[in-house]
């Protein structure tokens, strides 16, 4: 798997850095050091403690990092010569997809599953939420209560108030899906990096 990944990155590639724990057995650890241009050993303490480590260890100007259960798509690849020539970014940010169709359930269990992890996102001490949601997610919970009031009390307007009401609980629900699931998102990468990485 390695091997075929690397394979796949080698032709745009100047050169390829892998680096393992400990939990890397001696069989796995020779194919990497088969792929790779160094192999490298290391412990991972604290969740991105290591990023900076590892990094330092590449000579290149532009570094892909790809985690071991992560593929790059042939049209990443391709692209990767005209992004890393372009003068004008620093960084770019990849979406991922979810490639395992058993790691997909029926759309009431992901549902489900997710209105779950919510409040062990929000209690879960590892875990910092983003700036935008401490301060938005009470932000649109209040503003429904008080969109009641406001058409249903205080502007009370015969037919353009109850519209206006729903219109507005529409904008505020779909602002907060939005606004959750790319934090549970973010949420997720953190127990995926944890689980793999933190002391045990």
């Amino acid at each position: 798997m390695v091997r075929a990944l690397m394979a796949q990155v080698r032709p745009v590639a100047d050169e390829i850095v892998i680096a393992a724990d400990s939990r890397v057995g001696e069989r796995d650890a020779e194919d990497y050091r088969a792929a790779a241009d160094h192999f490298l050993r290391c412990e991972y303490d604290v969740f991105g403690a290591h990023l900076a480590w590892l990094h330092a260890q590449c000579s290149c100007e532009w570094i892909l990092r790809i985690d071991g259960d992560e593929v790059a798509s042939p049209g990443l690849v391709a692209a990767l010569p005209e992004l890393t020539a372009a003068r004008d970014a620093r960084q770019y940010w990849f979406p991922r997809r979810w490639l395992d169709p058993a790691g997909r359930g029926w759309l009431l269990a992901q549902l489900w599953a997710e209105i779950i992890l919510v409040p062990r996102m929000y209690f879960d001490a590892r875990y910092r939420a983003s700036r935008t949601a401490q301060l938005l997610v009470p932000a649109i919970l209040v503003t429904f209560v008080l969109n009641y009031f406001l058409f249903g009390l205080w502007f009370e307007v015969p037919l353009l108030s109850p519209v206006l009401e729903r219109l507005l609980d529409v904008v505020l629900g779909v602002t907060l899906y939005k606004l959750i699931t790319r934090e549970l998102s973010r949420y997720r990468e953190v127990l995926d990096y944890l689980a793999r990485y933190a002391p045990g």
